[in-house]
Protein backbone atom coordinates (compact mmCIF):
# COMPACT_ATOMS: atom_id res chain seq x y z
CA UNK A 1 0.00 0.00 0.00
CA UNK A 2 2.86 2.58 1.09
CA UNK A 3 4.93 1.91 -2.31
CA UNK A 4 1.94 1.57 -4.34
CA UNK A 5 1.07 5.50 -2.75
CA UNK A 6 4.38 6.90 -2.90
CA UNK A 7 4.86 5.73 -6.53
CA UNK A 8 1.35 7.15 -7.61
CA UNK A 9 2.75 10.59 -5.70
CA UNK A 10 5.64 10.45 -7.50
CA UNK A 11 4.13 10.27 -10.91
CA UNK A 12 1.67 12.53 -10.29
CA UNK A 13 4.19 14.89 -9.16
CA UNK A 14 5.95 14.30 -12.47
CA UNK A 15 3.42 14.99 -14.44
CA UNK A 16 1.99 17.89 -12.74
CA UNK A 17 6.00 19.70 -13.37
CA UNK A 18 5.43 18.11 -17.06
CA UNK A 19 2.46 20.02 -17.44
CA UNK A 20 3.78 23.37 -15.99
CA UNK A 21 6.99 23.43 -18.04
CA UNK A 22 4.29 22.73 -21.42
CA UNK A 23 2.34 26.02 -20.05
CA UNK A 24 5.44 27.82 -19.73
CA UNK A 25 6.66 27.07 -23.68
CA UNK A 26 3.18 27.28 -25.08
CA UNK A 27 3.07 31.00 -22.94
CA UNK A 28 6.62 32.14 -24.74
CA UNK A 29 5.03 30.79 -28.02
CA UNK A 30 2.15 32.52 -27.60
CA UNK A 31 4.09 35.85 -27.18
CA UNK A 32 6.79 34.93 -30.07
CA UNK A 33 3.36 34.50 -32.61
CA UNK A 34 0.88 37.83 -31.86
CA UNK A 35 4.77 39.41 -32.21
CA UNK A 36 4.62 38.53 -35.58
CA UNK A 37 1.19 39.59 -36.12
CA UNK A 38 1.41 43.57 -37.22
CA UNK A 39 0.36 45.87 -35.07
CA UNK A 40 -1.85 47.66 -37.14
CA UNK A 41 -2.62 47.60 -40.73
CA UNK A 42 -1.22 50.40 -43.49
CA UNK A 43 -3.28 52.65 -45.04
CA UNK A 44 -2.82 52.29 -48.64
CA UNK A 45 -5.22 54.37 -51.27
CA UNK A 46 -7.79 52.40 -52.63
CA UNK A 47 -7.28 49.09 -49.99
CA UNK A 48 -8.83 48.67 -46.92
CA UNK A 49 -7.48 46.01 -45.03
CA UNK A 50 -9.21 43.85 -41.93
CA UNK A 51 -7.62 40.98 -40.50
CA UNK A 52 -8.33 38.44 -37.93
CA UNK A 53 -6.20 35.73 -36.47
CA UNK A 54 -7.70 32.79 -34.54
CA UNK A 55 -5.64 29.48 -33.64
CA UNK A 56 -7.31 26.14 -34.10
CA UNK A 57 -4.83 25.24 -30.99
CA UNK A 58 -3.60 27.10 -28.60
CA UNK A 59 -0.36 28.05 -30.88
CA UNK A 60 -0.21 27.31 -34.79
CA UNK A 61 2.24 28.32 -37.17
CA UNK A 62 -0.21 30.27 -39.19
CA UNK A 63 1.21 34.24 -40.22
CA UNK A 64 0.20 37.00 -42.11
CA UNK A 65 1.64 40.70 -42.46
CA UNK A 66 0.99 43.37 -44.68
CA UNK A 67 4.47 45.56 -46.11
CA UNK A 68 4.30 48.70 -47.13
CA UNK A 69 6.77 51.25 -47.64
CA UNK A 70 5.35 55.42 -47.98
CA UNK A 71 8.44 56.30 -49.94
CA UNK A 72 7.17 53.22 -52.54
CA UNK A 73 3.36 53.71 -52.74
CA UNK A 74 3.00 51.23 -55.80
CA UNK A 75 4.73 48.53 -54.14
CA UNK A 76 2.55 46.25 -51.37
CA UNK A 77 3.39 42.53 -50.14
CA UNK A 78 0.55 40.49 -48.36
CA UNK A 79 2.08 37.90 -46.99
CA UNK A 80 0.25 34.14 -45.53
CA UNK A 81 2.24 31.44 -44.33
CA UNK A 82 1.99 28.56 -42.14
CA UNK A 83 5.34 26.31 -41.10
CA UNK A 84 5.17 23.06 -40.46
CA UNK A 85 4.28 22.30 -36.09
CA UNK A 86 3.38 24.05 -33.32
CA UNK A 87 4.90 25.87 -30.10
CA UNK A 88 7.81 27.56 -29.93
CA UNK A 89 9.48 26.14 -32.83
CA UNK A 90 6.99 26.57 -35.17
CA UNK A 91 6.62 30.19 -34.17
CA UNK A 92 10.21 30.91 -34.73
CA UNK A 93 10.25 29.49 -37.84
CA UNK A 94 7.82 31.64 -38.89
CA UNK A 95 9.31 34.63 -37.13
CA UNK A 96 12.38 33.76 -39.73
CA UNK A 97 10.33 33.81 -42.92
CA UNK A 98 8.57 36.79 -41.98
CA UNK A 99 11.67 38.84 -41.44
CA UNK A 100 13.46 37.28 -44.66
CA UNK A 101 10.27 38.26 -46.64
CA UNK A 102 10.82 42.04 -45.27
CA UNK A 103 14.70 41.73 -46.08
CA UNK A 104 14.19 40.48 -49.74
CA UNK A 105 10.72 42.66 -50.58
CA UNK A 106 13.45 45.76 -50.00
CA UNK A 107 15.92 44.22 -52.73
CA UNK A 108 13.46 42.86 -55.35
CA UNK A 109 9.77 43.87 -56.79
CA UNK A 110 8.91 40.53 -58.27
CA UNK A 111 6.83 37.99 -56.08
CA UNK A 112 8.84 35.42 -57.72
CA UNK A 113 12.53 37.20 -56.82
CA UNK A 114 11.15 37.57 -53.38
CA UNK A 115 10.32 34.28 -53.46
CA UNK A 116 13.34 32.73 -54.62
CA UNK A 117 15.66 34.61 -52.61
CA UNK A 118 13.73 34.31 -49.75
CA UNK A 119 13.51 30.47 -50.08
CA UNK A 120 17.62 30.36 -50.55
CA UNK A 121 18.53 31.92 -47.61
CA UNK A 122 16.03 29.69 -45.27
CA UNK A 123 18.00 26.66 -46.77
CA UNK A 124 21.15 27.80 -46.26
CA UNK A 125 20.39 29.18 -42.39
CA UNK A 126 19.13 25.49 -42.49
CA UNK A 127 21.73 22.81 -43.05
CA UNK A 128 23.42 24.63 -46.34
CA UNK A 129 24.77 22.46 -49.67
CA UNK A 130 24.50 18.31 -49.99
CA UNK A 131 28.75 18.23 -49.85
CA UNK A 132 28.11 14.89 -47.74
CA UNK A 133 29.45 12.24 -50.19
CA UNK A 134 26.73 9.65 -48.37
CA UNK A 135 23.39 12.13 -50.55
CA UNK A 136 25.01 11.18 -54.01
CA UNK A 137 25.32 7.17 -53.72
CA UNK A 138 22.43 4.97 -52.95
CA UNK A 139 24.01 2.88 -49.98
CA UNK A 140 24.19 6.23 -48.02
CA UNK A 141 20.73 6.41 -47.70
CA UNK A 142 20.72 3.96 -44.82
CA UNK A 143 23.45 5.93 -42.72
CA UNK A 144 21.52 9.59 -43.35
CA UNK A 145 17.89 8.53 -43.00
CA UNK A 146 18.66 6.08 -39.88
CA UNK A 147 21.36 8.73 -38.49
CA UNK A 148 19.33 11.47 -38.76
CA UNK A 149 22.41 13.40 -40.93
CA UNK A 150 20.76 15.57 -43.01
CA UNK A 151 16.84 15.96 -41.85
CA UNK A 152 14.75 18.38 -39.23
CA UNK A 153 13.62 15.07 -37.47
CA UNK A 154 9.92 15.93 -37.37
CA UNK A 155 7.08 13.90 -36.08
CA UNK A 156 3.47 14.06 -36.73
CA UNK A 157 1.02 15.09 -33.63
CA UNK A 158 0.28 11.71 -31.31
CA UNK A 159 -2.56 9.91 -32.94
CA UNK A 160 -4.98 9.56 -30.61
CA UNK A 161 -6.50 6.44 -32.75
CA UNK A 162 -2.86 4.74 -33.01
CA UNK A 163 -2.51 4.80 -29.25
CA UNK A 164 -1.02 8.35 -28.86
CA UNK A 165 1.80 7.02 -31.81
CA UNK A 166 4.20 9.70 -33.78
CA UNK A 167 4.73 9.44 -37.24
CA UNK A 168 8.39 9.91 -38.48
CA UNK A 169 8.11 12.76 -41.18
CA UNK A 170 11.60 12.64 -43.08
CA UNK A 171 12.38 16.43 -44.32
CA UNK A 172 15.49 17.16 -45.88
CA UNK A 173 17.27 20.33 -44.64
CA UNK A 174 20.11 20.68 -47.80
CA UNK A 175 20.41 22.11 -51.07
Amino acid sequence: GQAALSYESARLMSLFMEKQKQDGELEIARGVQEALLPQQLPEVDGYSFFASYDAAQAVGGDFFDVLHDPEHPDDLVLLCGDVTGKGVEAAVHARRIRNAVRTTSLVHDSPGAVLALTNRVLVLEAGGWDRDPLISVPWGWGKILFERLHDWGYFTEPEPNMNGREIECARGKVI
